[in-house]
């Protein structure tokens, strides 16, 4: 069967999607489905056409609606602002189409709920997903397994950090990730949504949150008035304090302005031992102290898990890799796609990929966060 896919944007992040839907077929010959590029959508079709043929579509329109009301598309992938996530997801539920939504749900948590109610009303918005990524890394279904097999005893607190770079630089122009209005935050947002959603999966949900936030570049070049500028009213960094249902207490770090040390972590303690995941470990193995061996080691000698096996169907081949980020993207479409060609594809595997009402939880802790946060 073929899967037609309409994307809503043609920026960075939805040019990652194309390479991995694009690679699906070459990754893995029995895929019982066939994913087609529809078409974009994009504010400049004259502009990005030629450049949309080439990496495979069918066409190009000036609109999310047109899109998502036209009746050559099956799904839609929303990699627009995150502003703009809403509506298109709403008119695409009520035209029966599913949807991959690039995190967060929206710019703030009103929106988000719109989302989510449009999402439970709609017949067959089942396979819609939310793009937490993170999920889609081994190391995480390792990490994933050993919690639930009890491994590391009662958890006691956890250490969670994004790192990336360049906002740090003046002269980077000002762009919609800075924009309050459409983005609705900026590293917390942008970054840190990621190592809640992490929290949710492993850990469970958080109960309570403070948060202090600083700002350090609070003007940029205005690319759309030269030699003007713009104010910055969005976080380069950010960290929570959080207390988890379980009563286990962690914090949460993401900043933008970590050049030269770009890492994602999470670090989990329990009374029987601990584990370490780290971008900077290749994401195949979580670190485990396992406190009664005494030791600290890899689990890469056991039999896979329900979560890892879970995984193992959707990921690229080690021999196969097109690196850790490229290869959670693709496994996390191909876990979409599997559940729109045969919705029963899941019964029985564990839940690995992130809903809508994930998404709601992590707007939920991210609300709570901007609404307690203590500027310098």
């Amino acid at each position: 069967m073929e899967i037609r896919i309409g994307f809503d944007a043609w920026g960075s992040i939805g040019r990652t999607h194309v390479v991995g839907l694009r690679a699906l077929p070459v990754l893995f010959p029995d895929l019982p489905f066939r994913p087609v590029l529809a078409a974009v959508a994009t504010r400049n079709p004259a502009k990005n056409e030629a450049w949309v043929r080439q990496a495979g579509f069918g066409g190009v329109v000036g609109s999310a609606l047109e899109l998502v009301n036209g009746p050559a598309v099956d799904a839609i992938d929303i990699c627009t602002p995150n502003a703009l996530h809403t509506e298109t997801a709403i008119a695409a539920w009520r035209a029966g189409k599913a949807v991959y939504c690039e995190k967060p749900l929206a710019e703030n948590l009103a929106a988000a709920r719109r989302m989510v109610e449009a999402w439970r009303e709609a017949a067959g918005a089942s396979a819609s997903q939310v793009a937490f990524t993170l999920r889609f890394w081994p190391a995480v279904a390792r990490a994933k397994d050993l919690l639930a097999e009890g491994r590391l005893g009662r958890i006691l607190s956890f250490r969670g950090r994004m790192v990336h770079g360049g906002y740090l630089d003046p002269n980077r122009a000002y762009s919609w990730r800075l924009d309050k209005a459409l983005a609705g935050g900026g590293a917390l947002a942008d970054l840190g949504i990621h190592v809640i959603d992490l929290v949710h999966f492993l850990l469970g949900p958080v109960a309570g949150v403070e948060a202090r936030m600083r700002t350090f570049v609070p003007e940029r070049p205005a690319p759309d008035r030269p030699g003007g500028r713009a104010r910055v009213e969005v976080d380069d960094w950010a960290e929570l304090t959080c207390t988890l249902g379980s009563g286990a207490v962690g914090t949460i770090e993401a900043t933008r302005a970590g050049d030269g040390q770009e890492e994602t972590v999470l670090e989990i303690f329990g009374t029987e031992g601990s584990l370490r995941i780290s971008s900077n470990l290749g994401n195949i193995f979580p670190q485990w102290f396992e406190r009664s061996a005494g030791a600290l080691r890899e689990r890469n000698a056991e039999k896979p898990g329900p979560y890892l096996a879970a995984l193992l169907r959707v990921l690229p081949p080690a021999r196969m890799t097109m690196g850790a980020f490229v290869d959670a993207h693709t496994a996390s479409l191909h876990w979409w796609l599997r559940r729109i060609a045969d919705p029963a594809w899941a019964a029985g595997l564990p839940p690995l990929a992130a809903t809508m009402e994930d998404g709601l939880a992590a707007q939920e802790v991210l609300e709570a966060a901007y609404a307690s946060a203590r500027w310098s």
